[in-house]
């Protein structure tokens, strides 16, 4: 009686899938609505925040990605324990991994190539950061102080 108890209490920890599958579709669309202002800024030539915009928007289509996996790996029978569900939910904050998470799932045409191998790479995180913040350039996790400063209207053109 004991074990049937606690299973039934950790059964009531496990994450709302409805709200998952809410969570997937919204991201989606909030990643159309990115992608459109992206283009609105490219064609006023405001390049580096149309630029953060759509690298944003494909980081919203890999957090869908990521819920919708989520749920089709939750069958309502056998639900994962629930500190394993709060991992994976967690990774949808992870800009890496959400971009990772779009390359991995994107049928693009050889010509894409090297914009999925720079996802991989972590070039992507980096470039958007750059569009969006003055600062230093990294030397791994070491700020290079000696390095010339970086600022979005640097990125004209790109």
């Amino acid at each position: 009686m004991i074990s049937v108890v606690r299973s039934q209490s950790m059964q009531n920890k496990n994450v709302n899938l409805k709200k998952i599958e809410r969570m997937g579709v919204l991201s989606f669309r909030n990643a159309i609505r990115l992608h459109e202002d992206s283009i609105l800024l490219f064609s006023n030539e405001r390049y580096p925040s149309a630029y953060t915009l759509s690298v944003l928007a494909l980081e919203e289509v890999g957090k869908c990605i990521t819920l919708e996996d989520f749920v089709y790996h939750s069958p309502s029978a056998e639900r994962m324990d629930p500190k394993d569900e709060e991992s994976w939910i967690r990774s949808i904050y992870n800009h890496r991994h959400k971009q990772n998470r779009f390359a991995e799932h994107i049928n693009m045409p050889q010509f894409a190539k090297r914009a999925i191998e720079n996802l991989y790479a972590g070039k992507i995180e980096a470039a958007k950061q750059n569009s969006i913040y003055v600062g230093l350039p990294r030397k791994g996790r070491r700020i290079d102080l000696k390095g010339r400063i970086s600022t979005p209207t640097r990125l004209r053109g790109q």
